[in-house]
């Protein structure tokens, strides 16, 4: 199970795109950023099969300041709970208020690895 947790603000992303690609493929969660913050909101289940180039991304496509935060992986098979937190997180942008060169370009992106 995969989880995403940001700051809820007026002025946030009506629609950040969160891209998880699992071994089925690759889905995008849209998230309305101006609610549910310091929530862990559900991105959903995946299967996950070693050494397959599993990740976890969010760009800046919408409307209004998209925030990457944290990502929390959560195994179905277990009581573990991996966490990465915001500190651990791959900012590809210059900072967390995401200074982008483009409208596609990465906000963030965690990789998972077995």
């Amino acid at each position: 199970m995969f989880y995403a947790r940001w700051t809820a603000h007026s002025g946030r992303n009506a629609s950040a795109p969160y891209v998880v690609t699992h071994s089925g493929g690759t889905t995008q969660i849209d998230v309305d950023q101006r609610y549910n913050g310091g929530e862990w909101y559900s991105l959903g289940v995946y299967d996950l099969a070693p050494s397959s180039g599993h990740q976890v991304g969010l760009t800046d496509l919408g409307s209004g300041t998209t925030i990457a935060d944290s990502i929390k992986v959560v195994p179905q098979n277990t009581v573990a709970t991996p966490l990465v937190a915001a500190d651990a997180v791959k900012f590809i942008a210059n900072d967390a208020e995401c200074q982008r060169r483009s409208k596609n370009t990465p906000l963030a992106g965690v990789k998972v690895h077995h």
